[in-house]
């Protein structure tokens, strides 16, 4: 069993600028890597590296398969479980770092961590702290079939030498985005709901893109939090080239990272033409969808083109008119209490 150790906020401060300069300098001096980074790039991968934390996790076991890893926060009294699968993101799945807070969250409220075993899947074996987005292999496997075959593997391992009542799979963002693939995938009958929390389902990547474009030059209120004319510029410039890119549909396979974004072009290849509608409409357990109307990265209208074509299932549609995408504010995710409520009514 592996416990989190309390770190100083001085530790913390020296092995962040550790991080950052020896990820600096391994990228620079590395001849295996051909991507090059602009200014904007290497700000923003420090910005990303400085923003990550070490959360105090309660007792957690670090679990090894034979296709990957994951943790467990085992609760002996129970015999219900919650898959929890993050973001996208160059660290660890158990780091506190952008939708990895959201675990953070559900973890807090009592009536889940009492009810509930939290076990979450590791992206392709990741250690704890370290950052992997100027490695050129890890860039390289980064794709939606490489990601979904580990999650599958590492998951239906763990399912197997364990026996739970119930399964609930929360996924977060790009863990939202493949949570009905990974349901066709696993194909367990224990699976007895899905949370899909800023994915959507409704639209292709590529149409939110459109969607977010045509949203942004008419000054939609989403946008209202984008107050600098400098930081409009660049989001109307990543709309558009994102589409100018991806619109014939090509096959774009470098991992050079795209614009500013932390994200490569064989990652938005891998995910841009996927209809998760066609998937959503096979699926007949509950699933509870939730976004915030002021998303900019995830348009809220994918999700609510869900709720338009399918009235007549199980699913459920939570909307937060000021939350943009995976918004916590002083510790507090907005949906907290909302998503309690509806997996305990769920799952009785």
């Amino acid at each position: 069993m592996n416990k989190k150790k309390n770190i100083t906020f001085i530790s913390i401060c020296i092995i962040t600028i550790i991080i950052i300069i020896t990820s600096i300098l391994a990228y620079i001096y590395s001849p295996g890597n051909q991507a090059e980074l602009s200014v904007l790039q290497v700000q923003g991968l420090i910005a990303s590296i400085k923003q990550r934390h070490f959360s105090q996790y309660p007792e957690y076991n670090e679990l090894f398969f034979s296709g990957g890893k994951g943790y467990e926060f085992k609760n002996d009294k129970n015999d219900r479980l919650i898959v929890y699968i993050g973001g996208f993101g160059w660290g660890s799945a158990i780091e506190a770092g952008w939708s990895g807070k959201i675990i953070d969250a559900l973890l807090a409220v009592t009536e889940l961590k009492e009810r509930y075993t939290f076990f979450i899947p590791e992206k392709f074996n990741r250690e704890n702290g370290v950052f992997y987005g100027l490695d050129t292999e890890e860039r390289k496997r980064y794709t939606i079939d490489n990601i979904l075959d580990n999650y599958c593997n590492v998951i239906s391992e763990y399912l197997s030498q364990n026996n739970f009542k119930s399964v609930i799979i929360y996924g977060v963002s790009e863990g939202a985005f493949i949570l009905p693939l990974l349901y066709k995938r696993l194909n367990i009958p224990d699976i007895k709901a899905l949370v899909s929390d800023a994915g959507g389902g409704g639209l292709t990547y590529y149409e939110q893109q459109r969607v977010l474009l045509e949203k942004l030059l008419k000054n939609d209120k989403s946008f209202a939090s984008v107050t600098s004319k400098e930081e409009r510029m660049n989001l109307q410039n990543y709309y558009e080239t994102w589409i100018q890119t991806f619109h014939n549909q090509a096959s774009h396979d470098s991992i050079d990272f795209f614009l500013f974004s932390p994200m490569t072009y064989r990652w938005f290849d891998s995910i841009t033409q996927l209809r998760l509608i066609d998937y959503y409409e096979n699926i007949n357990i509950p699933i509870l969808f939730i976004h915030g109307n002021s998303d900019i990265d995830i348009p809220v209208e994918t999700t609510q083109y869900m709720e338009k074509n399918f009235p007549g299932k199980q699913f459920d549609f939570y909307y937060y008119p000021e939350m943009t995408h995976i918004q916590i504010k002083q510790q507090v995710y907005l949906p907290q209490k909302d998503i309690t409520e509806w997996v305990l009514s769920t799952d009785p």
